[in-house]
């Protein structure tokens, strides 16, 4: 586009200086092209009236001028993205000045009175910020604010104030006094020092009615958020303020930014140059639910495997991520009791993969899942496990709670999008969970999907299916089938679907009763483990979440109360660590509280053997409660919450598994007998024999309370057998599925375990220095 057809969106002097001198330009950028030729419009103040412009239009009416809207600009480097909003700026700031003249005018009783009209120029601009410019660095300020004297150059008048590093603050504010403010360029940290140390400075600001944020996306990359936003809330308000966001690139930071900073019809301006191709994880087809209680939590899972089961026919392979090894071992236990709601039914396989196997077993369930070609088969994984596997052909991932980030989910929506199906993901989420929905998943095309929509749709097509079975399996599986071509490698409903896929609510509340209460309280402990950590992203207060967490066990497994844990546990768990020095590093107890000076001590030996005062808050270790989990809290502690790296490349121990599975089996069967469990916080194993324990019929309990007829039936798929994590593998057909184990190894890479021990970390000498021990932090 010639700059030529600028003229008369212009003012006279402002288009005299870019086709001119001193920026003598002639053709315009694709940006400016689309920014420059909404002026006048663009320019004009947020809020103020439409009035009929100047002229005539079209049917000889004068046009009508439009109030400005906020912008979010998006451009390439080298795009012109500054001179397309700093010509705005000044034609907005020019426009301002003119309708406060005409104001001060009217209420005069004036037509036309240059004294006045200069006087009135004059306390609008010196007490009146116009356009702050806010850019991360202090160079790109000095560039926009050189750039902004060329495009005033006709305007002798006009003025920009510079408030970036280097320059003394008193220097900054003199200038600031005696100068007008028509347009301030500076970076977020200095502007907000003086906004917050100079009450002048803020009162000028507070009436600036044009905001716009320079190169975006590196100031939030450089952590200047929290800057920005206090900008935003010192200069006018948000009905009253034009906003401009420019910025070279769209992350999911800069989304929320936009969301909480621009009305909801704001412009956007995006530059071909920054046109990127479809990321793989846009191509699949996502939906996400939250469910309205945690009862309704395994029905709708089930539901959803009915769902990929009717919509691919023959070939349904359900990948189901979860948060850890517990929860993993959990629901697989559940989903084998619930396959008689499935199409495919007891002919389902189910496959579990997680951090509870050894290296070789997990390497023979993800072969056995790949070579899979029923056409019914289920694999839960904990949220470890498949970061270095890769899981082939599946049309279906199924999240059950929140992801470990936002990234991890990228990478296993990316993983379904280029296998030649038409892939399927679904986040089932809890109520309180919906948080990390709206705050980490922004950029993710979710759509909404209620249980009972899921519901209605899964009946329906197990009504078409009851209709006319042979049309639901494609021909080539029955021509194959036919020649004997995989004889049996395929499965077909049987019977009526629609009779089971309406009994799933049925075998859900006949298989509660008998679920073990002492594996759900382990998988309790486990998953606040991994939650209370996550605080921050799921933008919830840790209460809420302990609260959420416990609601869960009680409705999703079925325990007649909500499980107790006691306040010394959760603060081993990072309760109250928040963003103290401790954030991010293994629970220590806190030092003792010492009197006096730091300095008190050094040098002198005497008084290095001194007393020392323990004092009631000093945060010594508490005694955990005899209802507490099993095991220590640092078993269940998640990764953000720091794990010894010396510990952790270790393998589990057999003997130190064997000892805290029995140690879960003899808690488990002194409750059984009434007897006192207090003692045993310790292990016993490791403690001398004072006593006689009951002997051990098993190393561990079955996931059902006690054997039952209805359950003899079930059997592991092959490569779908539960390992124990002592080294053998229990595949008796018939046997139940065992519950979760009381050692977690979860979120640890392959073939890695966690002992049982509690880690070390930096300890507290007496003299107050600090040491580490053990190869910890």
């Amino acid at each position: 586009m010639d700059a030529t057809e600028l003229k008369g969106k212009l003012g006279l002097e402002v288009y005299a200086a870019i086709v001119g001198r001193p920026w003598h330009l002639t053709r315009l950028s694709n940006l400016q092209r689309l920014v420059l030729t909404q002026l006048p419009g663009i320019a004009n103040p947020k809020g103020v009236p439409v009035v009929p412009r100047k002229g005539k239009g079209r049917g000889g009416k004068a046009p009508l001028e439009q109030p400005g809207r906020d912008v979010l600009m998006i451009a390439a480097p080298n795009a012109g993205a500054k001179l397309a909003y700093i010509v705005p700026a000044v034609e907005h700031r020019l426009r301002s000045i003119k309708r406060f003249v005409a104001d001060a005018l009217a209420r005069g009783g004036l037509h036309t009175d240059p004294a006045t009209e200069e006087r009135a120029a004059k306390i609008f601009t010196r007490g009146h910020a116009g356009v702050v410019i806010v850019t991360p660095t202090k160079e790109r300020a000095t560039e926009i604010g050189n750039q902004v004297l060329k495009t005033v150059h006709n305007h002798h008048e006009f003025q920009v104030q510079m408030l970036a590093g280097g320059v003394a603050r008193k220097i900054q504010m003199r200038d600031w006094m005696q100068g007008r403010r028509d347009v301030v360029v500076g970076t977020p940290g200095r502007i907000r020092s003086l906004l917050e140390g100079e009450d002048e400075f803020a009162r000028g600001m507070a009436k600036a009615t044009m905001l716009i944020m320079d190169d975006t996306a590196t100031a939030l990359s450089l952590g200047l958020r929290d800057d920005l936003d206090a900008i935003a809330a010192y200069v006018a308000p948000r009905e009253k303020r034009q906003t401009w966001i420019h910025t070279n690139e769209l992350n999911l930071p800069l989304r929320q930014m936009v969301k909480s900073m621009l009305d909801e019809d704001y412009l956007v301006f995006k530059d071909l140059g920054v046109e990127k191709e479809v990321q793989p994880w846009e191509q699949v087809e996502q939906y996400h639910t939250v469910l309205p209680s945690g009862r309704d939590q395994l029905p709708h899972i089930c539901r959803l495997i009915a769902h990929d089961q009717l919509a691919n026919p023959g070939k349904s392979k359900v990948v189901i991520f979860t948060s850890g090894a517990r929860v993993a071992q959990l629901f697989t236990t559940f989903l084998r009791a619930l396959a008689d709601s499935l199409p495919g039914g007891k002919d389902t396989n189910f496959y579990e993969l997680h951090s509870g196997l050894t290296a070789q077993e997990r390497e023979d369930v993800a072969q056995a899942w790949r070579e899979d070609r029923s056409g019914c088969s289920v694999l839960l994984s904990s949220d470890f496990a498949l970061k270095a596997e890769q899981y082939g052909t599946c049309t279906r991932v199924i999240q059950v709670g929140i992801p470990a980030s936002s990234d991890v989910f990228k990478a296993r929506l990316s993983r379904l999008a280029d296998k030649g199906v038409k892939p399927r993901a679904d986040l089932v989420l809890l109520n309180w969970e919906i948080g990390f929905l709206t705050w980490m998943l922004g950029e993710h095309p979710l759509k909404p999907c209620t249980t009972g929509r899921l519901q209605e749709e899964v009946e329906q097509k197990a009504a078409a299916f009851d209709a006319d079975p042979a049309a639901v399996f494609p021909e080539d599986f029955a021509l194959q089938e036919k020649r004997g071509l995989v004889p049996g490698e395929f499965t077909k409903f049987e019977g009526s679907v629609s009779e089971r896929i309406k009994s799933v609510e049925k075998l859900y509340e006949e298989l509660l009763p008998k679920m073990d209460e002492l594996a759900i309280k382990e998988t309790f402990a486990s998953l606040l483990g991994f939650y209370i950590p996550k605080a921050g992203e799921l933008r919830a207060q840790r209460p809420v979440i302990v609260q959420g967490v416990k609601q869960w066990a009680k409705e999703c497994c079925g325990l007649a109360e909500e499980p107790y844990v006691s306040p010394e546990f959760l603060r081993r768990l990072g309760m109250d660590d928040g963003r103290t020095r401790h954030f991010g590093a293994a629970w220590l107890d806190r030092p003792t509280y010492k009197p006096g000076g730091a300095w008190l001590g050094r040098g002198i030996q005497r008084l290095k053997d001194r007393q020392v005062e323990e004092r009631s808050w000093a945060g010594g270790a508490a005694e955990l409660d005899p209802n507490d989990p099993v095991a220590d809290p640092e078993m269940y502690r998640s990764t953000p919450y720091g794990k010894r790296a010396d510990l952790a490349g270790r393998l589990l121990v057999p003997e130190e598994v064997k000892k805290s599975q029995q140690l879960a089996a003899i808690k488990a069967a002194r409750k059984e007998m009434g007897l006192p469990v207090a003692d045993l916080r310790t292990n016993p194993l490791e403690a001398e024999q004072s006593v006689n324990l009951p002997p051990l019929p098993r190393e561990r309990r079955p996931a059902f309370g006690r054997e039952h007829p209805e359950f003899a039936g079930f059997s592991a798929p092959q490569g779908a057998s539960r390992a124990w994590p002592g080294g053998r593998s229990d595949s008796v057909a018939g046997m139940p599925f065992a519950a979760p184990s009381s050692v977690d190894a979860a979120n640890l890479p392959f073939g890695e375990s966690r002992p049982r021990e509690a880690p070390r970390g930096p300890r507290r000498k007496e003299d107050g220095s600090s040491s580490r021990s053990g190869g910890g932090w």
